[in-house]
């Protein structure tokens, strides 16, 4: 992901003199988190809205073509009151919105995170450069 080349090393495997294992089948079922973790922090970690985004949008999106239908149907006569899909599709209206407006916290956070980073780093170039801070960067 970073771009750097992946070389092998030869290694030579000998047989355990002590203790046992702790590869076994809970190894099996916290690989995937792992990976989720890796993959998610790989392609994610700088725009959090790119995948909270597309989730909430789709949820969201579900829960409005589910109230639409309802809604359609309860303009033909139908009574939709005791359905149990009006209160899924209110509910995945609501959750879409909360996991956008996640993202949305997530970029700012990210945002804030990163501007913070590049001043501290403007900080320390002008101050190599000078050897003296100077008054204009004193306040931030």
């Amino acid at each position: 992901a970073k771009g750097f080349k992946v070389g092998e090393i030869s290694v030579s495997h000998r047989a355990r003199r002590f203790g046992v294992s702790k590869y076994g089948a809970e190894r099996f079922l916290r690989g995937p988190f792992d990976l989720f973790t890796i993959l998610f922090l790989s392609t994610f970690k700088r725009r959090p809205l790119h995948l909270f985004g597309v989730i909430g949008v789709g949820i969201g999106f579900a829960g409005v073509l589910i109230d639409s239908y309802l809604a359609v149907s309860w303009l033909m006569g139908n009574w939709i009151g005791n359905r149990p899909l009006l209160m899924m599709g209110t509910l995945m209206i609501i959750v879409g919105v909360q996991i956008l407006i996640f993202g949305l916290l997530g970029e700012m956070i990210v945002s804030a995170t990163y501007r913070a980073s590049e001043v501290e780093g403007l900080i320390r170039r002008v101050r190599r450069h000078d050897g003296e801070q100077p008054k204009s960067l004193r306040a931030i």
